[in-house]
C-alpha cells in the first residue's frame, strides 16, 4: 500500500471505519469484536499516514468503545 500511495502522490490513506460491522450492532452479520477493530487498526497504522472516517454503527452505546479500539491498535507515531 505505501508504494501505491507514493505512485499516486498521496500523503495519506483514507479509511472508512465501518462500525456497523461491530459485534454489538443489531444490523451486523459480521460480528467484529473490539479485538478485531484493534487488530485492523494496527495493520492500517503500519501502512503509514492515514485518516479514519467513522461511518455506520447503530448501537450508540458501543460506538465509542469500538472506535477507541481501532485507534489504540495503531502503532505509536513515528517522527
Amino acid at each position: 500500500m505505501p508504494a501505491a500511495r507514493a505512485r499516486r502522490g498521496a500523503d495519506a490513506l483514507v479509511v472508512s471505519l465501518g462500525l456497523d460491522a461491530a459485534a454489538e450492532d443489531p444490523e451486523s452479520p459480521l460480528q467484529v469484536t473490539a479485538a478485531g477493530y484493534s487488530a485492523a487498526g494496527e495493520r492500517i497504522g503500519r501502512l503509514g499516514p492515514a485518516v479514519l472516517i467513522q461511518e455506520g454503527g447503530y448501537d450508540l452505546a458501543s460506538l465509542g468503545g469500538f472506535a477507541v479500539a481501532a485507534v489504540t491498535g495503531w502503532p505509536p507515531a513515528r517522527g
